[in-house]
């Protein structure tokens, strides 16, 4: 029997930036699949560029028995998995179809009842899920009760088996990365300097209960990492065989074993690794660990991704996010001061737009990002995922705008502003990317004296496009929502709007 994994494209210009890695767990589950014996194919139509009136031709050729979909947890790419399950039902009714991956393990029937196309989901970690219901198809079994973590369609119902986790990491085989041509990603962000780049979790879980987070919280999910030795001889591999320095780890969080975390840093300061990463941690979690911020800037952290979220009380128990000592806020300034101390570029992500957000309220937020000065600031929209807390909270509110996932992107308004239009909120999400980068003072200091970092960054947002059909400084006005067809709006109405926006900010620069 032979699988063939898929990872979809997507054909947003404005935020082509996803062709930065190959889905870590697709590339995890073939290799697993492939150290077990089995016939395994990994196809990223994103990064080889492969649009769907290809994927006939391609699935005739290969003739899989199964096609596993892993969009992960990039929420936009799920009507597209769709897609390929309806194509490979298309040419072939007979066959199986599975998703994978955190989306489909945070609402499965959700996604289930939206997809007919849509046979099974492994549920959690598909490594061995994947492993044990291609097994039982061979044997031509039909009872999948047994199969921990899976979900599947009886007789016009959908059955759910509880998730299902692997606790013991090193029992994982290395990452082949040789699936994969490494030279079709990149990632636009970091300076090419900084060395050829890729992209891998080496941990899973998180123990913490944010509510606009996928990640399945529970039945029986623990936070999960390797051993020391495992992940050092992971990265080693792939930084001496396939040549890359520059490392994203987006681990859910990193390192938050501090035992783990110092022996993993002292090790690659030891083993002479010679890497470049960018870790993601909380805020609270780098003042715990402000002792081992020398430690991770001698191994090769170059950058530090912080949720910062917002600095409003009215945001803590919607976000489910309280960090410890007297605020999040408060734990924000301190994380980020002992970062930029360290020597570490700060990257801090400040969300905007729930449905309880005044304008006054995104100005706060936004002139709290303009204090904290870090180096990288992101404002995503608030976006409720299905399967979260948030979502649930909002769609019994009456508060969903749109169940069209394809606005899935973090950057478009799918649910409802109590205080704003949607293109009122859209303007103000469009201008305070804008307004952070423009902020006159801020170019001038660090294209003159800013670090590495801030000089290459800055040429390159004022130089050419940042992101591949944006314009600089991330554009101005309704841009990208405008060209996916989401929102419509007349050039006068445009310009009143950003003019709104920028007096809400406060922000008299263009």
């Amino acid at each position: 029997m032979k699988m063939l994994l898929i990872q979809p494209k997507v054909f947003y210009r404005s935020i082509s930036f996803v062709r930065a890695w190959v889905l870590f767990q697709i590339l995890s589950v073939t290799t697993y699949l492939q150290e077990k014996g089995k016939d395994a194919e990994l196809l990223d139509m994103e990064a080889m560029n492969i649009d769907y009136d290809k994927l006939p031709q391609i699935i005739e050729e290969r003739k899989p028995n199964m096609v596993e979909v892993f969009p992960g947890c990039l929420y936009y790419y799920i009507p597209h998995a769709f897609n390929i399950c309806k194509v490979v039902k298309s040419v072939d009714p007979n066959i199986v179809t599975i998703g994978g991956g955190a989306n489909f393990t945070a609402a499965t029937e959700y996604y289930m009842r939206r997809c007919s196309e849509l046979d099974f989901v492994v549920r959690g970690d598909a490594e061995p899920i994947s492993l044990e219901l291609m097994e039982a198809l061979e044997k031509g079994e039909k009872d999948f009760r047994k199969i921990k973590g899976l979900a599947w369609r009886e007789d016009g119902k959908i059955y759910l088996n509880p998730p299902c986790f692997i606790e013991d990491m090193d029992s994982l085989p290395f990452p082949n990365w040789g699936l994969v041509n490494l030279d079709k990603y990149h990632f636009n962000l970091f300076p090419p300097q900084w060395g050829k780049q890729a992209a891998l979790a080496l941990s899973r879980g998180c123990p913490y209960s944010c509510s606009f987070c996928v990640f399945p919280k529970g039945e029986g999910q623990n936070y999960r990492y390797p051993s020391v030795e495992w992940a050092v001889e992971s990265l080693y591999r792939l930084r001496y065989k396939y040549g890359r320095k520059m490392l994203h780890m987006y681990d859910p969080i990193f390192g938050l074993n501090e035992e783990w975390a110092e022996n993993f840093f002292k090790k690659i300061i030891e083993s002479k690794l010679d890497i470049h990463m960018c870790i993601e941690m909380r805020t609270d979690q780098v003042i715990r660990q402000k002792h081992l911020l020398p430690l991770m800037k001698e191994a090769g952290v170059k950058t530090i991704f912080m949720g910062v979220e917002s600095n409003l009380k009215k945001d803590e128990e919607l976000y489910g996010k309280k960090a410890g000592g007297e605020s999040p806020a408060g734990n924000a300034e301190e994380a980020l001061s002992l970062v930029k101390e360290a020597g570490i570029v700060r990257w801090g992500c400040f969300m905007i737009g729930t449905p309880y957000h005044t304008p006054e309220d995104i100005r706060e937020i936004y002139r709290f990002a303009d204090k904290l000065d870090p180096e990288i600031a992101s404002f995503p929209l608030v976006t409720p995922l299905p399967g979260t807390p948030l979502y649930e909270k909002l769609k019994g509110e009456g508060l969903i705008l749109s169940e069209d996932l394809s606005s899935y992107y973090l950057a478009e308004p799918v649910a409802k502003n109590l205080y704003m239009s949607r293109e009122q909120l859209y303007t103000l999400y469009s201008e305070i990317w804008s307004a952070y980068y423009s902020k006159p003072e801020r170019i001038s200091r660090r294209t003159s004296s800013g670090n590495e970092y801030e000089r290459w960054f800055y040429q390159e947002l004022y130089g050419k496009p940042l992101y591949s059909g944006r314009s600089s400084a991330f554009g101005r006005g309704v841009s990208s929502a405008k060209e996916l067809g989401h929102l419509s709006i007349p050039a006068e109405e445009e310009k009143s709007l950003q003019k709104w926006a920028r007096e809400v900010l406060g922000v008299d620069w263009e």
